[in-house]
C-alpha cells in the first residue's frame, strides 16, 4: 500500500506538477499567486494551455522528459534546485505576460 506525502509548498516558487504528457495534476500557492489562477482552473488540462507559445512548451517538456532518462534522471533527481531546462512564458489570468525560468525534478509520492 502507498502513502501520499505532503510536497512542500513555497508561495515564492509557481510550482506546478505535470505528467510527462505535460497535463497538470496539481499546483502550488506560487502558482496561483504569480499567474491569478486557481487550482481547479486546469487540473486536468494541458499547461501549453496556458503559454504564450505552446511549441515552445512542447520543446521544454520534450527536453525535460529526455533529461529523466539514464544519466539526466540523477541531475534531475539529485537535488531541491533541479535541472534547468529554459524561459517559459505563461499568460497571467488577466492577460499579461510573465517569462519563468523553468526547472524539472522528479517527484517521489509514497
Amino acid at each position: 500500500m502507498g502513502v501520499i506525502k505532503p510536497i512542500a509548498d513555497d508561495a515564492n516558487i509557481a510550482m506546478v506538477y505535470v505528467t510527462p504528457a505535460g497535463i497538470i495534476v496539481s499546483v502550488g500557492r506560487g502558482f496561483n499567486n504569480l499567474f491569478g489562477h486557481e487550482i481547479a482552473e486546469h487540473i486536468g488540462k494541458p499547461l501549453r494551455s496556458i503559454c504564450k507559445d505552446p511549441e515552445e512548451f512542447n520543446k521544454l517538456l520534450s527536453g525535460a522528459v529526455a533529461s529523466t532518462t539514464s544519466s539526466g534522471l540523477a541531475r534531475a533527481a539529485s537535488g531541491v534546485e533541479g535541472q534547468d531546462v529554459g524561459n517559459l512564458t505563461i499568460a497571467h489570468k488577466f492577460g499579461d505576460e510573465i517569462t519563468v525560468r523553468v526547472k524539472i525534478m522528479k517527484v517521489r509520492l509514497g
